[in-house]
């Protein structure tokens, strides 16, 4: 943007493989719950799992939902502006 050429990211602030594929997953979550999607199809598609079946309480009691409202929490944090921080080479906070 400033006309400079990019140079490449630094090692302590490049994401590990971890960190990638959850990122990865944060997009997907939020992708998904933007379009209107359910949080049970959006689980579905992220852990590969079919949770159609699983009754009301079998779903609030599953691990994946909870997993998913982590994901999607953080998500909501990165969309919200705390992506400028790990731009300028700071550390995310996981919630």
């Amino acid at each position: 943007m400033t006309g400079r050429p990019v140079r490449p990211i630094p090692s302590l602030q490049a994401l590990s493989a971890s960190e990638r594929h959850r990122a990865a997953l944060m997009l997907r979550a939020w992708d998904g719950a933007e379009s209107g999607a359910s949080r049970r199809d959006i689980a579905g598609v992220l852990f590969r799992t079919d949770f159609s079946g699983l009754s009301a309480a079998e779903w609030k009691s599953a691990s994946e939902r909870r997993q998913l409202a982590r994901i999607l929490a953080e998500a909501r944090a990165l969309v919200g502006g705390e992506y400028l921080t790990l731009l300028r080479g700071g550390q995310h906070r996981r919630r």
